[in-house]
């Protein structure tokens, strides 16, 4: 298999997980189960079923809204590969995402403590964000 057929095939799956990745994303509901939460209903409300509650259901809990960030990576990967440019995500760019991912969760979640509005932690921030932030917020505020 020559190394076009591979890159498209990358290409193709990345896709596709993006895909689903924003299926599950969008759906998500809080009251499907997932690791933190148990559900006893028969039908799950995520459109990508049990793995998509569960996957979306850790995904918000830790990063919150910031996690759309990561099918969005995914799509311009699988451009990238699909225009056959050279293209390396090493361990640079794999810290500059985890910076990015981290500092937007935090920014959502000091954003919404600031203008007063209370939602859940899932849909905010996150674990992730609203824990990085109130370490901000005892540091920094006066």
């Amino acid at each position: 298999m020559n190394i076009t057929k591979k890159r498209e095939i990358a290409g193709i799956v990345l896709f596709a997980s993006a895909v689903f990745l924003i299926i599950c994303l969008v759906s998500y509901n809080s009251k499907d189960p997932s690791f933190w939460t148990s559900s006893s209903a028969p039908a799950v409300s995520n459109w990508g079923g049990y793995v998509g509650s569960y996957i979306a259901g850790v995904l918000m809990r830790l990063l919150g809204v910031s996690s759309l960030w990561i099918p969005a990576l995914m799509l311009l990967s699988a451009v990238r590969l699909f225009k056959k440019e050279e293209y390396r995500f090493g361990v640079g760019s794999a810290a500059a995402f985890a910076g990015l991912l981290i500092t937007s969760s935090c920014l959502v979640s000091l954003l919404l403590a600031t203008m007063g509005i209370t939602v859940e932690e899932s849909y905010s921030g996150g674990r992730i964000g609203k824990f990085i932030s109130d370490i901000f917020v005892y540091i920094l505020h006066p």
